[in-house]
């Protein structure tokens, strides 16, 4: 931690909310030397003011703690979050929203603690997280969003658990690789709508085998879903929509899905996928859904589980072949 030698000695407390509109009300705040905020910060330029939020190097670095949350949203002229906060160790959430032009995440030096959400949204700018999180290694949500320049998640390898996983609309990103470290998702994963995405790799290290939900949805350049090897148990699956996925490879080890939900898996309109080969390790789930997957049509890799269980929901349509449950017993599933 480093010190800032116009701090002082004691310990100094603003109580209240605070939003800073222009670069003057940050650098005036930061002379007051707050060692701590019982509230949030809001960074949110006003356009009208004619004084533009443009660099935070070195500001509020006499700030230690933040009980409320952090909001930096629509400053179009900032670049870098470089040296801001750098003595921050604790804050709840941190939501970074429509700033344009910014490029890096690189600052808050000592944060060790983020309580609840991290939202990284509509950045356009932003190609990776290098410099964000070092010292975080859990995370209780991670939504990245909308940020077209992103091209992988690199800077969070340190990050060992997430409850929950959102990557949804980022047209730049090509992997998950920045995950390295991840080996704990505890609750939801949600890929959606990242047109360029290849793999979803990076999460190989991921050893919870009890998540709760997965979407994997609207990727029309995924290859594999490789990154699921590790998950065996789940109460819903949804793969929708990746137009060159060609198997379920990733899925050999889910063997269940939760008795107790209605819940299963859904798997429709992947126009290249061919077969499901992957699922046939399966065990137990109440429901299988399969439609509209234009050159689908293998089906053995559920024939053990449709003469093991006689309890399973299936549905069979718009495939390019749709045998019914009968056929896919008697060995006609392809």
């Amino acid at each position: 931690m480093e010190e800032n030698e116009g701090c002082g000695s004691g310990l100094k407390t603003y109580y209240d909310d605070i939003t800073f509109t222009t670069q003057k009300e940050l650098d005036d705040f930061d002379k007051l030397g707050y060692t701590s905020i019982i509230g949030g910060i809001n960074i949110i330029e006003d356009p009208s003011k004619g004084d533009p939020i443009m660099s935070l190097n070195g500001l509020l670095d006499c700030v230690t703690y933040i009980e409320g949350g952090i909001i930096i949203r629509n400053n179009s002229s900032l670049e870098s979050l470089n040296g801001f906060l750098i003595n921050l160790t604790s804050v709840n959430h941190f939501f970074l929203d429509g700033n344009e032009n910014l490029t890096s995440l690189g600052g808050f030096d000592s944060l060790i603690s983020i309580e609840y959400n991290v939202t990284i949204r509509n950045n356009r700018s932003l190609i990776n997280f290098e410099g964000f999180c070092e010292n975080v290694d859990a995370l209780s949500t991670l939504s990245v969003i909308n940020n077209h320049s992103l091209i992988n998640l690199e800077g969070l390898q340190n990050v060992n658990s997430i409850g929950t996983l959102n990557v949804i609309d980022n047209q730049g990103l090509l992997n998950l690789n920045g995950l390295d470290a991840l080996t704990n998702i505890i609750s939801r994963i949600t890929i959606s709508n990242n047109s360029s995405l290849l793999n979803i790799d990076g999460l190989l290290s991921n050893l919870n085998n009890t998540l709760r939900e997965v979407s994997i949805d609207n990727n029309s350049s995924l290859k594999n879903i490789r990154g699921l090897t590790n998950i065996s148990t789940l109460e819903s699956l949804l793969i929708f929509n990746n137009d060159d996925l060609l198997n379920l490879e990733g899925l050999e080890n889910l063997n269940y899905l939760n008795q107790f939900t209605r819940s299963g898996i859904s798997v429709s309109e992947n126009d290249s996928l061919e077969n499901i080969d992957a699922l046939s390790n399966l065990i137990f789930v109440n429901y299988l859904d399969f439609h509209n997957n234009l050159n689908l049509s293998d089906f053995c890799g559920i024939k053990n589980l449709i003469d093991t269980n006689s309890y399973v929901d299936i549905s069979i349509l718009g495939n390019l072949y749709n045998p019914s449950v009968s056929n896919i017993s008697n060995g006609q599933c392809n």
